[in-house]
């Protein structure tokens, strides 16, 4: 048992880099000692559920910038805005799906204007700034990228 709870844990750590609670390490002990499975049998079942449950976590946030247009990219910005714009408008009980649908459609359409910035320091410390203050949307990434960029190239005059 401890055997099998250290390799567990290790590939719970350094191999699979996915956040697993203790309940689920504790069933996946349980369930190794209930099947009496070898251990490489029970290595493609830990990583078979990790694989199930990365789909489970929130899609993450896209820079623009580095966005290349793969199709993979593109479902994961799209993945993205979606969870977003539930969230955010699901708290204020705007849930409704023409307005849903509208913020993703403005959300989107920030995204791509994005893509194009030309001063990658400012959208950087745009993104940094209202991410972590949870206003991690690309509508407001953008206006407040355009406000900064605007304020740049403005000096104090008498």
């Amino acid at each position: 048992n401890l055997t099998r709870h250290s390799t567990l844990k290790n590939l719970h750590y350094t191999r699979m880099n996915v956040k697993l609670d203790l309940n689920d390490t504790i069933n996946m002990i349980v369930l190794s000692s209930i099947f009496k499975k070898k251990e490489s049998e029970m290595r493609r079942i830990v990583l078979l559920f990790a694989l199930f449950t990365v789909s489970l976590f929130p899609a993450s946030f896209v820079h623009p910038l580095d966005f290349k247009g793969t199709d993979q990219e593109k479902n994961n910005v799209i993945a993205y805005i979606k969870e977003d714009v539930k969230k955010r408008y699901t708290e204020i009980n705007m849930d409704d799906p023409i307005t849903l649908r509208m913020m993703e459609k403005k959300n989107l359409e920030a995204f791509k204007l994005l893509t194009k910035a030309k001063n990658r320091k400012i959208l950087d410390r745009v993104i940094k700034t209202y991410c972590e203050i949870d206003m991690c949307d690309y509508m407001t990434i953008e206006m407040m990228y355009r406000k900064e960029l605007e304020a740049s190239k403005k000096n104090l005059k008498w």
